[in-house]
C-alpha cells in the first residue's frame, strides 16, 4: 500500500513543478525525468481506476481482499490494523471507492494530465470520472433503499457480455 502522505506530497510537487522557473532548464533534467518516471509508476500502481468499469471493479475486489488479509494478519499479531484493512469496519466497496477516487486517483490523474508530455492521460481521466460516477449512482441507490435495482439492473448492465 502506498504511503498516503508521500502520494499527496508528490501530487503537490507535480502540480506546481512545471510552472517553476527552473523546471524546464537543462540543469533540472534529472529532476524532471525522475518526476515523470515516478508519475508512470504511480499511475501503474492505481491504473485499474482508468480501466472500463467491469475490469476496474474486479481489480478493486481483489485489492480489497488483499487489504483485508493484511488486516487479518495484523489482528492476529496484535498490531494496529492499517486503514481500509479491517474487514469488520471498512465501509462497503462503493463508499470506499469514492474516497479512493476523490483523494487518490482523480488528483493523481488530473495532475499528470496537465504535464505536456502526458496529455494522453486526459483520455484515462475521462474513464476515472466515469467510474467514479458509477459509484456515486451505486451509493445513492443503496442509501435510498434501491438494493434490488442495484443488484438486478445496474450491476448486470455494467458486466461485460457473456458473463
Amino acid at each position: 500500500m502506498q504511503d498516503v502522505a508521500t502520494h499527496f506530497n508528490f501530487i503537490s510537487q507535480l502540480s506546481t513543478a512545471p510552472y517553476q522557473r527552473d523546471f524546464h532548464s537543462e540543469s533540472n533534467q534529472e529532476n524532471r525525468v525522475t518526476m515523470m518516471l515516478t508519475s508512470v509508476i504511480m499511475l501503474g500502481d492505481i491504473g485499474h481506476a482508468a480501466k472500463e468499469f467491469d475490469l476496474h471493479a474486479e481489480w478493486s475486489l481483489l485489492i480489497r481482499e488483499e487489504f483485508f488479509r493484511q488486516g487479518d494478519e495484523e489482528r492476529s499479531r496484535g498490531m494496529d490494523i492499517s486503514p481500509l484493512c479491517d474487514r469488520h469496519t471498512t465501509p462497503p466497496l462503493p463508499e470506499s471507492q469514492l474516497g479512493f477516487f476523490d483523494f487518490v486517483a482523480k488528483p493523481l490523474f488530473s495532475a499528470v494530465a496537465k504535464v505536456p508530455r502526458f496529455l494522453r492521460v486526459r483520455t484515462y481521466l475521462l474513464q476515472v470520472d466515469t467510474n467514479r460516477r458509477t459509484y456515486v449512482v451505486a451509493v445513492g441507490a443503496r442509501l435510498i433503499g434501491m438494493r434490488p435495482w442495484l443488484t438486478h439492473v445496474l450491476l448486470p448492465a455494467l458486466a461485460p457480455a457473456g458473463r
